[in-house]
C-alpha cells in the first residue's frame, strides 16, 4: 500500500500478487572490468560497473561517468586520449564505491548485520561527513560542474 500510494498505477498491479512466488527477486551481478573503453566503444553506468543497490549510488555513477566523458572529450584532440583519460578518472573511484556496496550488502544478510549498517550510516555521515560524502560521490561534483559549464562556452 505505500509503495502504490507513492505511484497509484501499481494499485492494481500489486493486488493481484498472491504469495511471494509471483515476485521475481533478481541477484546483483557485479561487473568488475580492467577498462571501461576498448578502441571506440566505451562503458558507462552498470554496464561498465554494476554493483550492490545498498548505497543507492548505481544511477549516480552513471550520471557522473556520461558528465567525465563529455567533459574528456571536449577537453581533448584524441579521441584516444579522452577514453583513457576518462577511464582514470572513473574507474578507481567507482570500483572503491562498488567494494563498499558489496560490504555494505554482505552486512544485510543478517538480522544484526543489518542493525549495524543501519547505524554506521547514519552515525558515519554525522562523523565523517565531507570524506564519506566524497568517496560515495566518487568526485568533486562542484568541480565536475564547472568543466561542464566550460562546455558551452
Amino acid at each position: 500500500r505505500a509503495v502504490a500510494s507513492a505511484h497509484p498505477p501499481l494499485l492494481q498491479l500489486m493486488g493481484t500478487i498472491n504469495s511471494l512466488d509471483q515476485i521475481k527477486a533478481s541477484h546483483v551481478r557485479h561487473v568488475h572490468l580492467d577498462r571501461f573503453y576498448r578502441g571506440d566503444v566505451v562503458l558507462i553506468g552498470d554496464a561498465a560497473h554494476a554493483m550492490d543497490p545498498n548505497l543507492g549510488q548505481g544511477a549516480n555513477a552513471a550520471l557522473v561517468d556520461a558528465a567525465v566523458l563529455a567533459s574528456e572529450l571536449s577537453r581533448r584532440d584524441r579521441r584516444s586520449d579522452a577514453l583513457a583519460a576518462y577511464d582514470l578518472r572513473r574507474r578507481d573511484a567507482v570500483q572503491l564505491v562498488q567494494a563498499d556496496a558489496r560490504r555494505v550488502a554482505a552486512l544485510s544478510h543478517f538480522t544484526y548485520g543489518r542493525m549495524v549498517r543501519n547505524n554506521l550510516v547514519r552515525v558515519g555521515y554525522r562523523h565523517l561527513g565531507p570524506r564519506l560524502a566524497l568517496r560515495t560521490q566518487q568526485v568533486d561534483l562542484v568541480g565536475l560542474a564547472a568543466e561542464l559549464r566550460d562546455l558551452g562556452r
